[in-house]
């Protein structure tokens, strides 16, 4: 894999692409009077859900859902605390603002997300992502992909990448988590200042928030597509090995 510089627009693309991802003048009008390799692997088509994919250009697939239990673990506490706002509060704010903040965690909490990155683009997927991986796995070859599968207290992760469609890639952490500690230190101030005893629930996001710490490995493909792939923190350093690893094999 390297790059190339397209003749129509002069930006850099990979020699891998079939045409340019930025100005869509076919790579093969480009190299018609080079020593083109064989284009058959390359115009191979991968379909998934209602889109079709050139095989060779997909750099990842990656799924994050919920776990189905989880939701219950966050719902019941949301359900107590508004309860309580609500006959505590005299006026209808608080509970009110409670109330809007609860359906905007469970909304950031609850996730179904299944995507596949190729060149320059990202497409959602509906369908089952297990057996949409399984096969592109299969066709690919698994020991030239990296793969991961893990379960985090809230969520199930799993991702396959393609390092030979991998430009560059970098460590992140998420912030989200936060939102449990501020609910978390609300409710421990809603204990404090109606006397109740709900200080278990306020006690019990700010755990959740530890636990709901995520870390990931920020993914540019070749040809300008960008993910975010979801970890355990302490995965992180072990998927940048595992993408050093392949790439280094790749270029040997």
């Amino acid at each position: 894999m390297a790059l190339v510089q397209c003749v129509e627009c002069n930006k850099d693309i990979s020699d891998q692409a079939l045409s340019c991802p930025h100005c869509g003048i076919p790579l093969l009008v480009q190299d018609q009077n080079s020593n083109a390799p064989n284009t058959s692997a390359k115009n191979e088509l991968f379909e998934a859900d209602d889109h079709t994919f050139v095989l060779s250009e997909i750099t990842s697939l990656s799924e994050v859902s919920t776990r189905q239990w989880a939701v219950m673990v966050v719902g019941i506490p949301l359900l107590i605390l508004n309860i309580y706002a609500w006959q505590y509060f005299d006026s209808w704010m608080m509970p009110t603002v409670i109330i809007v903040a609860s359906l905007i965690l469970i909304g950031i909490f609850y996730t179904n997300d299944g995507r596949i990155y190729s060149t320059g683009s990202v497409r959602e997927v509906s369908d089952s992502m297990s057996e949409i991986r399984q096969n592109y796995e299969n066709r690919v070859g698994i020991n030239n992909l990296v793969k991961y599968s893990q379960k985090t207290l809230f969520l199930n992760i799993e991702f396959t990448i393609n390092p030979n469609r991998v430009a560059s890639y970098t460590s992140f952490t998420t912030s989200d988590h936060w939102i449990y500690y501020l609910i978390g230190v609300a409710a421990l101030t809603l204990a404090s200042y109606t006397g109740n005893d709900i200080f278990a629930v306020g006690g019990l996001f700010i755990v959740l928030g530890y636990f709901a710490r995520r870390g990931g490995v920020c993914i540019d493909g070749v040809g300008g597509s960008s993910e975010k792939i979801f970890t355990r923190m302490k995965d992180v350093n072990l998927i940048k090995h595992q993408l050093a690893d392949k790439i280094a094999h790749c270029n040997a």
